[in-house]
């Protein structure tokens, strides 16, 4: 692998839980599908959790049960809050006692996630509810990102429930120790393998 970015994702399976009556409200309003999770609306949006943001969790994770993302301060500190504010709209976080959280705030992607592409062994299909195309990336072993589709931004999201950032950012980001965050190599080719550049 010559070129590639890392693909940021939360490395372990304690997600927080969102509150039910929020994640309902979200999807009753329109801002997310009901049935694929993609996020039809952006802008701020503030997290309700069925709990307390415990500091166990990923320094990057999303409320479970609404595809909205959460990061640790520290986190948004070192990587440099310019670099998350240029590619997101920032929002709070609240527990279940609707008390603000002093670790997380929340985060929603400006634009689209760019796509992690796959070979012509990736699963296709179309949401029945808003249409999108849906897309898994196969062989897992061999994702990579179309060169002309990634923004000049550092960090950014991708289609794969995670982010994908600059190989000097995740550098960085392994060398401050930051656990519970699985950092992933993404190659960078010219044109895709898949045959699919008409649907994205």
């Amino acid at each position: 692998m010559n070129e590639y970015l890392y693909h940021l994702m939360d490395s372990t399976q304690n997600v927080p839980e969102a509150d039910k009556d929020w994640a309902k409200r979200l999807k009753e309003d329109g801002v997310f599908c009901s049935f694929c999770g993609f996020i039809l609306k952006r802008g701020a949006i503030d997290i309700y959790l069925n709990g307390r943001a415990l500091k166990s969790y990923a320094p990057i994770t999303s409320a479970s049960g609404s595809g909205i993302y959460m990061i640790r301060k520290d986190i948004v500190c070192d990587m440099g809050e310019d670099i998350l504010v240029d590619c997101c709209y920032l929002g709070k976080v609240y527990d279940h006692k609707g008390r603000e959280s002093e670790t997380y705030i929340s985060f929603v992607p400006k634009v689209a996630p760019v796509q992690i592409r796959g070979d012509t062994t990736s699963t296709q299909a179309e949401c029945e509810v808003c249409g999108k195309f849906l897309y898994f990336p196969l062989p897992l072993n061999k994702w990579y990102v179309v060169r002309n589709t990634i923004p000049a931004a550092a960090f950014f999201p991708d289609s794969f429930e995670g982010f994908t950032c600059s190989k000097e950012l995740g550098d960085s980001l392994k060398a401050k120790g930051y656990k519970k965050i699985g950092y992933y190599k993404i190659a960078v080719r010219e044109v895709s393998i898949d045959g699919c550049d008409e649907k994205f």
